[in-house]
């Protein structure tokens, strides 16, 4: 289990949003209720970070937060929060830390739903085996109805089918779409762009030694398999005429083999000159 201190520091006002400040990273957010009463900084202490702070009281590690929102936000207002509340999930008895437990990849999406199969008159609930939103809140509540219908089905009070419902939206609160870029949404992995990489390279490497040993024809200067038609250094024209036309044929079919090539697979055209 990971280790995690949940924080809340309440102000007199949220003087934040003078400075059009509505989030202040991935782990601290505005948590001001929507109707703009009760305006309040919720953040998180992970990891190492966590194990440090722990060691000090909930007055000590108040000062601290309190001294690094009023750097980041640059102004001594945060440091006169009127109410501050905490949760250290280090401490709790049964989990000893937060959020959720983890698994290796590929094995929640194949096996995940073995967590939830009961065993015999035992049935399994808990954010861990949630569809969505699993490791919060939302999850546990999504599990703990689920289960529910389970053992209302098993006494025969419901259908099958009515095991699974989805999650109504809330109407108060309602949900806001993830907004990603177009690198997010399709960055391969470590392993994927190591692969495409090496398949790339390899795929250059053979294109580029085939072309390299593929044998020269005639004058043309194009790569074939026909007998080679340039002229000798060492024989007169007459005879390289003479020799041209004994072999007229097989060079006009290369020619016509050649534009059919070219016009088919890369869209250029050879002109006969």
């Amino acid at each position: 289990m990971g280790s995690v201190i949940k924080c809340v520091v309440y102000y007199k006002e949220n003087f934040w949003r003078k400075k059009v400040l509505r989030k202040f990273g991935c782990l601290t957010v505005d948590d001001t209720k929507p109707d703009g009463t009760v305006p309040a900084i919720m953040g998180f202490i992970l990891a190492s970070k966590c194990r440090e702070l722990s060691g000090l009281t909930k007055e000590e590690r108040l000062k601290r937060i309190c001294e690094i929102f009023s750097k980041v936000l640059g102004t001594d207002e945060a440091l006169h929060p009127v109410h501050y509340e905490e949760k250290n999930w280090c401490e709790e008895e049964y989990s000893g830390g937060c959020y959720a437990t983890y698994f290796p990849p590929g094995i929640l999406t194949q096996y995940g739903r073995v967590l939830r199969e009961p065993f015999g008159r035992l049935y399994f609930a808990g954010t861990e085996t949630a569809t969505e939103w699993s490791g919060y809140m939302e999850g546990a509540v999504e599990a703990g109805e689920r289960a529910a219908r389970e053992i209302m089905c098993a006494m025969g009070k419901l259908h099958p089918g009515q095991i699974w419902k989805p999650e109504p939206e809330c109407l108060d609160v309602p949900a806001l779409p993830f907004i990603t870029t177009f690198w997010e949404r399709n960055m391969p992995s470590v392993g994927g762009l190591i692969k495409f990489m090496g398949v790339s390279t390899f795929l250059f490497v053979t294109t580029a030694a085939g072309l390299c040993h593929w044998p020269r024809c005639c004058s043309c200067d194009m790569k074939c398999d026909t007998p080679n038609l340039a002229p000798n250094p060492s024989e007169s024209r007459s005879d390289w005429d003479g020799r041209r036309w004994a072999n007229g044929i097989q060079a006009q079919k290369h020619l016509v083999k050649t534009k059919t090539t070219f016009s088919q697979g890369s869209g250029l055209l050879l002109e006969e000159t």
